[in-house]
């Protein structure tokens, strides 16, 4: 099963013109560092979930856009936490617009929606470590296989950047990269910004403190989504106080 999930995994399934922007556009939006107008492209691709069993999942992709041929390096982007499972980059939502700024500098730009968001079914298993890093990987690999079918021309440098949930899984991909798959991809740089980094330390003795805490969404999120890969409890009372348990199923 594995064998055969390998296999079929990093394949690009389809390829969804979203739109464009043009470099007056973006200037008058970002600033004058803007070099190129981009292209907004959805992609959806394969990769295992967290159960591996294969399944589609999406991206956004953004294309800098000159007049003369150019060479572009690769820029993975991971996106911060979004309000719902529809509020993805390849929407153009869900933070997309630094995904955009990256293009507009001129690097070819992955911002992958995550498992159980986007056309990935499921639950998001959000900061999943294994499932941040693997979907960006598929990403990468579907991305570089199709580049040609596209006239995308890429070079050999990579760089991997995210922002608060973003930054945890670019830290994962890093981490992935670095120890599991050094002899296939090649590291350029990264810059893993405001990430929940240490789940299992800092973050466990916040999640388990009597302390109000006043980002919500936060607690459950990592609570639903290790209990969705790890299967800890069967009953949200077990983890929850009552009160708030209608609320937690409703969300």
């Amino acid at each position: 099963l594995l064998f055969v999930t390998h296999l079929h995994s990093q394949v690009v399934v389809d390829v969804e013109y979203k739109g464009e922007r043009s470099a007056v556009e973006l200037i008058q939006e970002y600033g004058l560092l803007v070099q190129n107008e981009v292209e907004f492209w959805k992609v959806t691709y394969t990769t295992p979930d967290v159960f591996n069993q294969l399944d589609t999942a999406s991206g956004l992709l953004v294309v800098p856009v000159r007049e003369q041929t150019t060479v572009y390096p690769l820029l993975v982007y991971q996106h911060g936490t979004v309000d719902g499972p529809q509020d993805v980059p390849s929407n153009l939502q869900g933070g997309y617009q630094i995904a955009e700024i990256f293009g507009s500098l001129g690097y070819v730009t992955l911002a992958p929606d995550y498992l159980g968001a986007g056309e990935a079914r499921g639950f998001h298993p959000y900061v999943h470590r294994e499932s941040e890093a693997s979907a960006a990987v598929d990403m990468i690999r579907a991305l570089r296989t199709y580049a040609p079918e596209m006239d995308i021309l890429l070079n050999d440098q990579l760089f991997v950047t995210g922002y608060s949930q973003g930054g945890h899984a670019s830290m994962a991909l890093h981490q992935s990269l670095e120890l599991e798959l050094a002899e296939e991809i090649d590291l350029t740089a990264a810059a893993h910004l405001s990430g929940p980094y240490s789940i299992s330390g800092v973050m466990r003795d916040v999640m388990v403190s009597e302390e109000p805490y006043n980002f919500l969404a936060y607690l459950p999120n990592t609570y639903l989504s290790y209990n969705y890969v790890y299967g800890i409890y069967e009953d949200l009372e077990q983890i929850f106080k009552p009160a708030y348990v209608v609320a937690i199923e409703n969300f």
